[in-house]
């Protein structure tokens, strides 16, 4: 009987166990799920800060294609592929498990441009080494050819390319530094393209995601375009998280938020 003791209490633990996460689980799913005054995006986005902000960064993103396109004007630009949002969020106190202050947004913004041209590849891939570097674009820990098909690069100020007019730093509390990305790979007529659009695209709007920009026609459509009149397309694509909030109740750059409450995602 007394070899049977620790089977009884060993039996006893799950299922106390199992009591307790039946009760905690429906009370972290209301908690989680409870309806919040979310970041009123629309209303944001349409006021002066953002709309001195957003122009700024549409037309310095566009000068590092303008750099790259006149050390390379053997390019033909073919169209371009667009997307521009903001993304915003309430959290809930009562689930914070590490400091914060439980509202924040973000806005992200990527350009891809398609460009054709013709010729034997390798020496525009070696003309290419000279003139994506002119805009400030290099690849780290490598000697920055573009022999690769696909190639990541980081920015850093050039001659032909400074930083944008708010600086050096992320607005709207300058912090972190404003680093955009780069991607650029090549296609040859005859290859399997490769190139797919990102389903996170086709997003619907919610009061915490809001689309500003995207365009119709994606990447593959355009690189399949080029290939029809060139020999070979490029594909130049940068990326830009060009705002971060991380307190978005703090004054002087505080969010207006919706005053009915909603759940998140909705």
């Amino acid at each position: 009987m007394v070899g049977s003791l620790p089977e009884q209490r060993d039996g006893v633990r799950p299922r106390a166990a199992g009591g307790l996460r039946l009760v905690v689980a429906p009370v972290l799913r209301a908690l989680v799920g409870a309806p919040r005054r979310q970041i009123d995006l629309p209303r944001w986005t349409r006021g002066r800060e953002f709309g001195a902000l957003h122009p700024a960064i549409v037309a310095w993103l566009d000068s590092h294609f303008e750099v790259i396109e006149r050390g390379a004007p053997w390019l033909q630009r073919a169209g371009s592929d667009v997307w521009d949002f903001c993304k915003g969020g309430v959290s809930n106190p009562f689930l914070r498990l590490t400091p914060g202050h439980g509202a924040t947004a973000r806005c992200v913004r990527e350009v891809a441009v398609v460009y054709g041209f013709d010729g034997p590849l390798t020496p525009r891939l070696r003309s290419l080494d000279q003139a994506i570097p002119l805009a400030g674009w290099e690849r780290p820990g490598a000697d920055g050819r573009m022999a690769e098909q696909r190639v990541n690069l980081r920015w850093r100020p050039a001659p032909a390319l400074g930083y944008p007019p708010d600086g050096e730093g992320t607005p709207p509390w300058g912090r972190p530094p404003l680093t955009p990305g780069m991607r650029v790979s090549w296609h040859s007529r005859g290859q399997e393209l490769g190139v797919r659009r990102d389903p996170n695209r086709s997003r619907e709007t919610t009061r915490n995601y809001l689309p500003l920009e995207v365009s119709e026609t994606a990447v593959p459509e355009l690189v399949a375009d080029a290939l029809g009149h060139h020999d070979h397309a490029l594909v130049v694509t940068i990326h830009l998280a060009y705002y971060s909030n991380p307190n978005a109740r703090a004054r002087p750059h505080r969010l207006p938020r919706y005053l009915v409450p909603t759940r998140p995602g909705h």
